[in-house]
């Protein structure tokens, strides 16, 4: 069974009417901002290729590009488990983008 369809009108007035009751301050959540959070959980809790079926990108270059973020931190994950003496730090004047920004350090 498909779920009935929501403009984007309307999914904006249901996520300001859910901030308010939340009292939520400041700008109300956007639509796109919504997908990109559900689209996170799924890609984290799932997998590349469910994202990429459950947010219909034609292209999985496009859900890999989207969430390229998850892949850096937990890749940075796994090696401080495989290399606990490992740190990872932020580089003086560097962007906050995870895959640019970090560097091995060793003790």
């Amino acid at each position: 069974m498909v779920p009935p369809s929501l403009s984007t009108n309307g999914g904006r007035s249901l996520l300001k009417r859910l901030c308010e009751e939340a009292k939520i301050n400041g700008d109300y959540l956007k639509p796109h901002g919504t997908r990109l959070g559900v689209g996170e959980g799924i890609y984290r809790e799932h997998s590349a290729a469910v994202a990429q079926r459950m947010l219909r990108h034609a292209d999985p270059r496009t859900t890999s590009q989207m969430y390229a973020h998850i892949e850096a931190s937990e890749l940075a994950e796994e090696v401080a488990e495989v290399l606990p003496f490992a740190s990872f730090s932020q580089q003086p004047g560097s962007s906050s983008v995870a895959s640019d920004s970090q560097f091995c350090e060793l003790p």
